[in-house]
């Protein structure tokens, strides 16, 4: 994960067409504590949304939050970034590639559907010596939170 990455904006985009899937929410950059807070917020409880999920991750917890929130939302989740362009004054945005690594991956799972192409999806074991820790860094304590977290990732793993 980029530390210098900005954190998650959510941009709607739409690439003129009439279909379903032609209007989307953009949701790039650094999954934090309160991204599932900020998506509450940009989709103002509206409901089966298409979600265009560019990320590379960020905090574990908060990518589980966010895949509670894209769930409770019936959001489906393709991996992907989003070009923003204006054509002759129209809306039409372009569907990119993206990546969706790290935390991002327990966000996509939150997805009702989800699709992902060949290497956008990437996956590692959490790190747990994070400098911004109010735990001790010392091997107890590490064991203590690995294995606090691992239960953790399972019960959402098995939710999702």
């Amino acid at each position: 994960m980029a530390a210098d990455e900005p954190p998650m904006t959510f941009k709607p985009a739409a690439n003129g067409g009439n279909c379903n899937d032609c209007v989307w929410l953009a949701a790039e950059g650094r999954i934090t504590e309160t991204t599932a807070d900020d998506f509450r917020r940009a989709v103002k409880g509206r409901r089966n949304v298409l979600i265009r999920l560019n990320s590379n991750g960020g905090n574990a917890l908060g990518g589980m939050a966010l895949g509670f929130a894209f769930r409770d939302m019936n959001a489906s989740v393709v991996i992907g970034s989003t070009g923003f362009n204006k054509v002759s004054g129209f809306t039409q945005d372009e569907e990119k590639t993206g990546t969706c690594v790290s935390a991002c991956a327990f966000a996509f799972m939150g997805g009702l559907y989800r699709s992902a192409s060949d290497n956008e999806l990437g996956v590692h074991r959490v790190f747990l010596n994070d400098p911004d820790s109010l735990i001790p860094n010392d091997n107890d304590n590490m064991l203590r939170e690995g294995q606090m977290i691992s239960a953790l990732i399972v019960g959402y793993m098995q939710e999702m």
